[in-house]
């Protein structure tokens, strides 16, 4: 990477409940062997959906210890 390169990172409110990363704005300048090159990459987030799941637990539900290779 070269002097000009610059990452952004931006989040907002969703519902007024919890922040989220609402997007991202990239500008990249480097070196690659002997050609440079220089890219700008916009994404942007949108469209968050609330969603509820529910669980139950067995009443023969048993802890399996870990086995590690």
């Amino acid at each position: 990477m070269r002097k000009g390169s610059n990452f952004q990172f931006d989040q907002a409110p969703v519902n007024g409940e919890v922040w989220l990363p609402s997007g991202a704005e990239i500008t990249v300048q480097m070196r690659l062997l002997l050609k440079g090159t220089h890219e700008h990459i916009t994404q942007r987030d949108y469209d968050y959906k609330r969603f509820r799941v529910e669980t139950q637990q067995g009443k023969d539900a048993k802890v399996v210890a870990e086995q590690k290779p």
